[in-house]
């Protein structure tokens, strides 16, 4: 059975609600970049992709920087030059 199921979800409150979390799981970034899991490993593998980070095992996606990869994706025609560089792993 699914853990993420059974256990509640914990929500961090600031005066005006729920704080929106700060990282984003593989799921959740493949599903956002329209991407499997797969890819998402592959790039890691291979030093691009977005940047990530790594709790114990978890790994984790920070929003600013998922926000940022998706900033620096964007292409306004076909022949325009990927200038992707490698992405360094950022240790916690």
């Amino acid at each position: 059975m699914n853990d993420e199921k059974l256990a509640p979800k914990a929500q961090v409150m600031n005066g005006n609600g729920p704080v929106p979390p700060a990282f984003l799981r593989e799921k959740q970034v493949a599903s956002y970049l329209s991407v499997s899991v797969q890819l998402l490993r592959k790039q890691r593998a291979n030093g691009h992709g977005p940047v990530w980070m790594k709790f114990g095992h978890a790994v984790r996606y920070p929003i600013v920087d998922l926000e940022e990869y998706v900033r620096d994706s964007t292409r306004s025609f076909t022949g325009e030059c990927n200038n992707q560089t490698k992405r360094p792993y950022k240790p916690n």
